[in-house]
């Protein structure tokens, strides 16, 4: 199967794809409501919403973009993604959690650049 049915495939997949592109357009609004909406409260509770929204930022002002290279483990609930940055030959490791139950809210996420 192609990494990206694979995505489509899995309730953690689609929000990836989801956080990644509005991630991509460098919206933080848009991003900021996508988090404010789609995380667990626990999830935010662990990094609040500001400093997440930095981090991203930071990641982006960065590395760029992100598209996917690999999808390297997908289920319904977990993904873990290796991702091609847009600036250089820059790789960046993310795995997304969902619970279980609808409507499967973010309760982990992380993304790290990989250092060559």
């Amino acid at each position: 199967m192609d990494d990206k049915l694979s995505l489509r495939a899995s309730r953690a997949g689609i929000r990836l794809i989801a956080q990644t592109t509005i991630y991509n357009s460098g919206d933080q609004q848009r991003l900021s409501e996508y988090i404010a909406n789609n995380y667990t409260p626990m999830a935010l509770e662990q990094q609040p919403l500001d400093a997440r929204l930095q981090a991203l930022q930071s990641d982006l002002d960065g590395i760029g973009r992100l598209r996917v290279r690999q999808v390297m483990a997908t289920s319904d609930h977990y993904v873990i993604v290796l991702m091609e940055s847009e600036q250089g030959e820059g790789f960046t490791y993310v795995d997304l959690r969902v619970e279980e139950d609808y409507p499967h809210l973010i309760s982990a996420y992380n993304q790290r650049p990989l250092s060559s």
